[in-house]
């Protein structure tokens, strides 16, 4: 599947390609779109470069807030590069602006989940109406590869 088709692998490596102007006119502002659009199913690497473009208002504009948020969300789905980042994001923020960060995390965290729940049952969908197709039919390996 390609990033238009909703690819998380293929859009952070999209945005990537952008950040870095490689294959492509470099741009900051699609990086961080392709970025937030992979980051939003769960791509912890894409969470990752989300962070660190907030972080230094890459893209998107200089928001800490954001930067923690989405550097705790790429840590806590397993990206532990994301703790060095997330440390000195954290030195360059007020308690309140922390607890405000949490929050944001928190909010981001319930959305992943909320797309991979409707991508699972999206998946459950297309597979049972795969498996009742007639059962005398041979199998077409690459519509099932497909779902």
């Amino acid at each position: 599947m390609s990033p238009e088709q909703g690819n998380a692998k293929a859009q952070s490596n999209l945005g990537i390609n952008y950040a870095k102007g490689e294959g492509v006119a470099q741009d900051d502002n699609l990086a961080a779109k392709w970025f937030r659009m992979s980051a939003e199913q769960g791509n912890n690497e894409a969470q990752y470069n989300l962070g660190f473009m907030y972080a230094f208002g890459e893209g998107v504009p200089q928001d800490y807030k954001e930067a923690y948020a989405w550097l705790s969300v790429a840590k806590a789905n397993g990206l532990e590069l994301a703790e060095k980042n997330l440390g000195i994001v954290t030195k360059k923020m007020t308690k309140e602006q922390i607890v405000q960060a949490k929050s944001i995390s928190i909010e981001i965290s319930k959305r992943i989940d909320a797309n991979r729940k409707s991508e699972n049952d999206d998946l459950r969908r297309k597979l049972n109406e795969f498996l009742r197709q007639d059962i005398n039919k041979e199998i077409d390996i690459e519509a099932l590869l497909s779902l």
